[in-house]
């Protein structure tokens, strides 16, 4: 029989569905072990959902025949009806459109404007925890590390700080990640009068208001200030010269928002939590940051610190908080030689592929000092492939080089004894619950 017409491998519908009950990433990087590269996984009354985890195989999808797979998959529904249809979650000429409108505002020039917002957030962290280390006191990484991503990004794309606004900010974005999270057999509407729907709807309506303020108080002043908010007030659409609805402008600031803060925040949690694991290279990134003089950040520093980088890119290999990203096959397909049906799901998983053993030596073994030039855009895809790769790539890499040596310059630390860190994998990859540490001043 012509290999065409097999189906991949993969377990059945009981076994997938226990599976994803437990660690889900853990579960999908067994399945690549058990059945390869391409997993079948049946889901009765629909087409099949597929986890790729070869690098070839998920360029494929995400990047040479990007066309034949949008995001029209049940998560990426999930997505669009909890935070709108922004340019993370909309799709089609819908999503072309408002991409190419927010692109300039992440391009490296652009970000430059900010550059002084982050040194001064970055400087006012340190100094706090100067303060908790000389008095002894415990430092909670993770909420640490989501407040000052929280704080930044409002800052950049608002010029707003929202550290008295936090809660009303997070926990709608909570409740929404908990419900697009869900496992596939425990699915239950967002519509359905749930009281965690009720309690979604009210949470969402505060964050909505906010947003709605800031765009209402920035119409006053249009062109005062170069951020994100200040770019979609001043555009116009270049045929017929209308500016973006508030609806659109709301929708696309919901999106970017959880996007923008979730994402750093976890990647800089895990980096302390792996530093952690392995203290020998605290010392070198110690070294290191302490010779790179205390001067404005530019670009130049990450031709400057090397190792810092490596920590980076390390620490996004192993954890990369898009640790799934979902397609739906608009037509029949063939990869590695199997049919791919109409309408399967389809799971393209940076967490498996960045520790498939052909192309990584050691693969769960953290190893900053490896060499990450050959694997960029191939085998290390962190931020995505093809033309939906993560907008906001420019803006995150910019503040994970200026967080991580501004602190590194002024602190060593100890992991203090607590609950195991685990991982939270509902859309985005978060240690949980908590990471607490002993600062000592260097």
């Amino acid at each position: 029989m012509d290999r065409t017409n097999k189906k991949a491998a993969g377990p059945g519908f009981f076994d997938f569905s226990m599976g994803l009950r437990g660690n889900i990433p853990e579960f999908f990087l067994s399945l690549h072990r058990e059945y390869g590269d391409v997993v079948r996984c049946p889901i009765p009354f629909f087409p099949p959902l597929y986890i790729l985890n070869h690098p070839d195989h998920i360029r494929h999808v995400l990047s040479l025949k990007a066309s034949n797979y949008p995001r029209e998959d049940f998560i990426s529904r999930r997505f669009q009806a909890v935070f709108g249809n922004g340019s993370v979650s909309a799709t089609g000429d819908a999503w072309a459109r408002q991409r190419k409108i927010i692109n300039p505002a992440f391009q490296r020039k652009f970000l430059e404007r900010s550059f002084h917002v982050l040194d001064k957030l970055s400087r006012g962290l340190v100094e706090s925890w100067k303060i908790k280390a000389e008095k002894r006191e415990p430092v909670e990484v993770v909420s640490e590390m989501r407040n000052l991503t929280m704080d930044m990004l409002w800052e950049v794309l608002f010029n707003f700080s929202p550290k008295n606004l936090r809660h009303e900010i997070y926990r709608p974005v909570e409740l929404g990640v908990s419900y697009i999270g869900t496992p596939i057999p425990l699915f239950i509407s967002r519509w359905m009068p749930t009281p965690t729907n009720w309690q979604f709807y009210f949470e969402n309506r505060k964050l909505e208001r906010i947003l709605k303020d800031r765009i209402a108080e920035r119409r006053k002043s249009v062109g005062s200030t170069d951020d994100l908010l200040d770019f979609l007030l001043r555009y116009k659409d270049p045929k017929s010269g209308f500016p973006l609805s508030e609806q659109a402008m709301l929708e696309e600031l919901k999106t970017l928002a959880p996007a923008g803060y979730l994402t750093t925040g976890a990647s800089l949690a895990w980096l302390f939590y792996l530093l952690g694991r392995h203290p020998e290279h605290i010392g070198k990134l110690n070294e290191e940051c302490r010779s790179v003089k205390d001067t404005a950040f530019s670009y130049a520093h990450f031709d400057s610190l090397p190792y810092t980088l490596g920590c980076i890119y390390e620490t996004l290999r192993l954890y990369p908080t898009g640790w799934s990203l979902w397609r739906s096959a608009s037509e029949e397909d063939t990869i590695d030689d199997f049919r791919i049906e109409k309408g399967a799901t389809m799971v393209c998983s940076p967490y498996t592929a960045h520790r498939h053993p052909d192309f990584w030596s050691a693969p769960e073994t953290f190893n900053p000092s490896r060499d990450f030039s050959s694997n960029m855009g191939h085998t290390y895809f962190p931020f995505g492939l093809g033309p939906r790769r993560c907008v906001g790539e420019n803006l995150a890499m910019v503040e994970l080089m200026m967080i991580v040596p501004m602190i590194f310059r002024h602190f060593r630390f100890s992991v203090l004894p607590g609950p195991e860190v685990q991982m939270d994998h509902r859309v985005i990859l978060s240690p949980v619950p908590s990471l607490n540490i002993q600062l000592e001043t260097i």
